[in-house]
């Protein structure tokens, strides 16, 4: 995190814990205004991987699950990276700025995406950096936030995967659920202004309030524990518009391909609420009878408005559709399933 907007952030408020802002002191309350006030949230636990040089676009199109000749300056896409059998290494946001390719993924996939990536450059002339620490990383979201954040930028994106620019700032949206979200990437001082202005007749919120948006948007996030265990339809990346199926040939495309056209995944990401009293864990199992096999796995878990949490889980189908899931064993709180924003073929 850029130190001079950490000290800012603690000013602010908030609580900052390995380089994650947590919350701003009353996370409950924090939950429950992101789903119906305008908040913003510092994202500094993602990151940034900038790609460049004259064959940057055809080297990410022979790697990335997304048909990078789509991305614009003016559009952006959800992805993945597999590996050659089709295991997805991680999920990002891929998007054009100031003349680069921009991969926002989460920070802790950021150095070993960085080592792996570039043993596949080999002659090509690309250079790819952690950009992380260069800009600020901003979400914004609410009922109101368009009218906010057009105090700063006379142009928005209209649209998710649309986005815009202003001066050294992008601005993206995505996924309005259940209200309108926006991500900004930016130096700090135009980035500073936009904080100011949202909290004008909104709030500051921190990364476990901002993640419930995420959640209930169906959009699985990636992280090292679940590294290269689902293929994308595992996770409903294709739902997503995250793999492109005519794009040619790129890193476990014939795998991903082969699950597309000769057959159906069993087991997808589905959404649902848990009356846990600790927050379930990336990677941390499911049961349900009458066998003792474990059917599913938690992806992401957020805090629910409503108290308890949301959880995305891979599962059998069938097992979700009983309705008698577990957390961890027989014993465990249920999972009370919940609709997806976006239609799922099983």
């Amino acid at each position: 995190m850029n130190t001079q907007w950490q000290l800012f952030l603690i000013q602010e408020g908030a609580v900052i814990q390995e380089g994650t802002v947590l919350d701003f002191g009353k996370p409950a309350e924090e939950c429950a205004r992101v789903v119906q006030s305008n908040v913003i949230a510092d994202l500094s636990h993602e990151g940034l991987i900038c790609v460049t040089g004259a064959d940057a676009a055809h080297f990410l199109q022979g790697q990335l699950t997304c048909d990078v000749q789509e991305i614009t300056p003016e559009t952006s896409r959800l992805g993945a990276w597999c590996t050659a059998k089709g295991r997805v290494r991680i999920t990002f946001r891929l998007f054009q700025s100031e003349g680069e390719w921009c991969l926002a993924l989460h920070a802790a996939c950021v150095e070993n995406t960085l080592q792996t990536l570039r043993k596949y450059v080999l002659r090509s002339k690309v250079t790819l950096r952690n950009a992380s620490e260069e800009r600020i990383h901003l979400g914004c979201s609410g009922p109101g936030i368009e009218e906010a954040l057009r105090c700063v930028f006379p142009v928005l994106p209209a649209a998710p995967d649309q986005v815009t620019h202003a001066g050294s700032s992008t601005i993206l949206r995505i996924r309005n659920v259940p209200v309108p979200c926006f991500e900004l990437w930016g130096e700090r001082d135009a980035l500073s202004r936009v904080w100011e202005t949202v909290q004008t007749d909104g709030s500051a919120v921190g990364a476990k309030a901002w993640s419930t948006l995420q959640v209930l948007a169906g959009v699985p996030v990636i992280t090292p524990p679940l590294a290269e265990v689902f293929v994308p339809h595992m996770i409903n990346l294709p739902e997503l518009g995250a793999v492109h199926f005519r794009k040619g040939c790129y890193a476990g495309q014939e795998i991903v391909a082969r699950t597309q056209y000769l057959g159906k995944s069993k087991r997808r990401l589905h959404l649902a609420w848990v009356a846990a009293n600790e927050p379930p864990l990336v990677g941390e199992t499911l049961w349900t009878p009458p066998t003792e096999e474990h059917p599913g796995q938690i992806v992401n878990a957020a805090p629910a408005p409503e108290g308890g949490f949301l959880v995305l889980a891979v599962m059998a189908t069938a097992d979700f559709t009983k309705g008698n899931v577990r957390l961890r064993d027989q014993n465990g709180p249920l999972l009370e399933p919940r609709t997806l924003p976006y239609p799922v073929v099983f």
